[in-house]
């Protein structure tokens, strides 16, 4: 694409040469080219050039001059043409009557202006500018005279800012610069947009050659480098000591040169939005270094700041002075003068003063610089940016507010975004302003007037329809609820009439719910949600019935393909149709029956007949005597039957006397008019109390035989029991409460000798009966 682009400006320049003069000349000293957007894809496009006025055989101006726009490919897409402007001579910087700057230097300055209408295109645009050649006595170029210079601006893709104005120099450096002495100078650059801008010193553009130095349309990009001689470069540009450097985020140039002659600078500004680069302003100037003497120099350096305000401050950039006499040129006073080194003066009003330095005066070598200042109120754009509004149907209007003088010179820009119609208005007050896209857009009101401009954006919000999302139950039982919930909003209304987000609702048949939602801007829409209802199974469960206690029974429901009884705890198969009950207590079963959806449920109740029965009581006796069996309970109507039939006064009544003479379990079987039966038993254990055995003799002799004294009573006989054995002296051996305790011969662990001792009973029998014995027992060993 770069071929065919260069292909067609071979054709363009060779038909142009065929017309034209060659031009064969030494004059290139700088330039540079910039743009501001005037809306609906116009450009205002100025391009300074600065030419030797004083160069034997000196070039004149093009007239016209040719400006290429190329796309990103190198393809032409125009040529423009442009008028001479006519030029002015750049002041020399030096007025003393002592030294006169060297005559056969002159630096005139052209600045070329059209405007141009370029739609977006996918990589942007190219601007360009060719000329040759450049003066032979430049020092750091090799062979100078063959080499022109390109200057060149970018109008960046839409896509990366839908519109842009390019950043341009604020001033042009001065002429000479003396040898050995301080430099600082101010290159900072203004931007429109109010972007960021990064300055670096850069290598200057090749142009046209000395065979074809031009006019002629420019050829296409990329452009290839000055090259420079040994020892120098873009970033090394003259030779200094300290070496040249600018300031990254200010512009500020300074430099000690020290070697006398011409040298080429290059200086570059890029611009960056959002950390985005946009475009680069690349400019190249002559600087003539010459020796001065040391003589009053007065320097006022050139006005940096426009637009702001009613005070200066001045700057003083004298050499070789140590007295000075300002004259400020506000004709409405006559005390506008100072004598300080850097004074500051606040102006009666607007407009554009001389302002004069006098360095040394009153002596032979004074030295009187003259600079002009235009002097305006700061320039503070403001609008109130405008209510949200919807998509639909939005239509903005826009106020320009703030401070500024409202004369005639007075100019408003306002930039909508491409994304509006209109995208851009040239008037105060702008209406019916319509947005074709969602978003928040960036509205940047220009004001200039008096050559100054500057900028303020707002922020206007189109809004989509709220996106509304409905959750919940979209599918339920019969005589459920549904929780549906709403989001997308800040306002809800449903047509049930609740103004909640969430609401719960009890359909009996599918129905349909809509819900309008309305967003903080009072966009609304509104969205629907049907609840489908499903039906219930239709439960058929056994009937209710009673059943004996410790019998079972039979359940069975139908309706559905699920089921599930509770309480299971009794039943066999809780999870059939058909389970087996087998209950305690009267009990109520309740059947959920499922149909794969839904779920119904159904209740009946087994009774149980409680057969509460209780013979009592277990009881224990001595030989000969009664007890009288009991059978309960005493209601309804029952039979007895007791077993076995032996010492029973009666064996079919409810309440017999036994009178066993062994231990006896006696059974009964009950049958109660229900049809319900129970068996019960009672024991009665007989005890024999009368056998006591008393020995008169033991023999404590470890052979396990009759060691220990003992008296025998039937164990279960007894009540209490107390036994006391004395010796012949009446002092008590040994004492037991426990008939299976008895005495082993011993008193306090010594055994006794063999004799007779005296033993004491006292025992109480569970018949009743005391029991009371007393005599001698012998021990023998």
């Amino acid at each position: 694409m770069i071929l065919k682009g260069f292909l067609r400006w071979v054709v363009l320049t060779l038909l142009f040469t065929i017309i034209s003069t060659h031009i064969y000349a030494y004059h290139i000293v700088g330039g540079e080219i910039y743009y501001n957007y005037l809306g609906n894809n116009n450009y205002f496009v100025t391009m300074k050039l600065y030419r030797d006025c004083a160069a034997a055989g000196a070039a004149p101006y093009d007239n016209p001059a040719y400006l290429g726009i190329f796309d990103i490919n190198g393809n032409l897409k125009q040529s423009v043409t442009i008028a001479f402007p006519g030029s002015t001579r750049v002041p020399s910087s030096f007025s003393n009557a002592c030294f006169q700057p060297p005559t056969n230097i002159c630096v005139e300055e052209a600045i070329y202006t059209t405007t141009v209408n370029l739609p977006p295109i996918t990589g942007g645009y190219v601007l360009s500018y060719q000329r040759c050649c450049r003066n032979a006595t430049i020092l750091n170029i090799i062979n100078p005279t063959t080499i022109g210079t390109t200057y060149t601006a970018q109008i960046p893709d839409s896509t990366v800012a839908d519109t842009n104005s390019s950043p341009h120099f604020n001033h042009f450096p001065p002429i000479f610069l003396c040898n050995d002495v301080p430099f600082t100078f101010d290159h900072s650059a203004a931007d429109p947009d109010g972007d960021s801008l990064v300055y670096s010193l850069s290598k200057p553009y090749q142009g046209l050659s000395s065979f074809s130095p031009g006019p002629g349309i420019p050829t296409p990009p990329p452009y290839s480098f000055v090259p420079f001689s040994i020892g120098y470069s873009g970033t090394y540009p003259m030779s200094s000591s300290p070496a040249m450097s600018i300031n990254s985020k200010t512009g500020l140039i300074t430099a000690t040169p020290n070697t006398i002659g011409q040298w080429v600078v290059g200086v570059s500004v890029k611009e960056y939005r959002h950390g985005v680069l946009l475009s680069e302003n690349k400019r190249d100037f002559q600087f003539n270094v010459i020796n001065c003497p040391a003589v009053p120099v007065s320097s006022i350096p050139s006005q940096q700041v426009f637009c702001a305000g009613y005070t200066v401050n001045f700057q003083n950039n004298s050499v070789n002075s140590t007295t000075y006499h300002w004259d400020f040129g506000d004709s409405g006073t006559a005390n506008d003068t100072s004598n300080v080194v850097s004074p500051s003066w606040t102006y009666s009003g607007p407009g554009t003063y001389t302002v004069i330095l006098i360095a040394s005066p009153g002596q032979l070598c004074a030295d009187t610089g003259y600079s002009t200042f235009q002097v305006y109120p700061k320039i503070i754009p403001d609008f109130v940016p405008p209510d949200p509004q919807c998509i639909f149907g939005n239509n903005f209007d826009f106020a320009a507010g703030g401070s500024y003088l409202g004369n005639n010179t007075t100019a408003f820009f306002w930039n909508f975004s491409s994304k509006a119609t209109p995208a851009s208005s040239n008037t105060k007050n702008p209406t019916g302003i319509v947005y074709h896209a969602v978003g928040t857009f960036s509205v940047t009101l220009t004001i200039s007037e008096n050559g100054c401009d500057s900028s303020h954006t707002g922020f206007v919000t189109v809004d989509t329809l709220p996106v509304i999302s409905i959750s919940g139950n979209n599918s339920i039982c019969l005589g459920s609820k549904a929780n549906l919930l709403a989001e997308g909003g800040k306002s809800y209304l449903w047509n049930t009439g609740s103004t909640n987000s969430l609401i719960s609702v009890s359909p009996v048949i599918n129905t349909s719910y809509t819900v309008q939602v309305s967003n903080e801007i009072g966009c609304s829409d509104s969205s629907s949600y049907t609840v489908i209802v499903n039906a219930l199974p239709t439960v058929v469960i056994s009937k209710s019935q009673t059943i004996c206690a410790g019998s079972s029974t039979s359940l069975s429901a139908s309706g559905g393909s699920g089921y599930e009884w509770i309480p299971a705890a009794e039943l066999y198969a809780a999870s059939t149709a058909n389970p087996t009950a087998s209950p305690t207590v009267t009990t109520t079963y309740t059947v959920i029956v499922s149909n794969g959806t839904c779920s119904n449920d159904a209740s009946n109740i087994v009774s149980v007949y409680p057969f509460v029965n209780t013979v009592c009581c277990n009881t224990t006796i001595s030989t000969g005597q009664s007890v009288t069996l009991v059978a309960s309970p005493n209601t309804g109507t029952k039979t007895y039957s007791w077993v076995p039939n032996i010492n029973l006064n009666c064996n079919v009544c409810p309440n017999p006397i036994a009178t066993p003479t062994i231990t006896t379990a006696y059974y009964v079987l009950i049958n109660d008019d229900k049809g319900c039966s129970e068996t019960d038993s009672v024991i009665i254990k007989v005890l024999n109390c009368l056998n006591v055995l008393v020995p008169n003799v033991f023999t404590p002799n470890k052979d396990n035989v009759n060691d220990i004294f003992y008296i025998k009573l039937q164990g279960d006989c007894v009540e209490s029991f107390t036994l006391k054995i004395f010796d012949r002296w009446g002092l008590l051996m040994f004492e037991s409460s426990d008939p299976a305790n008895g005495w082993d011969g011993k008193y306090k662990g010594k055994e006794m000798e063999a004799g007779v001792f005296f033993y004491i009973l006292d025992a109480k029998l569970i018949n009743g009966t005391s029991l009371n014995k007393k005599g001698n027992v012998t021990l023998m060993r």
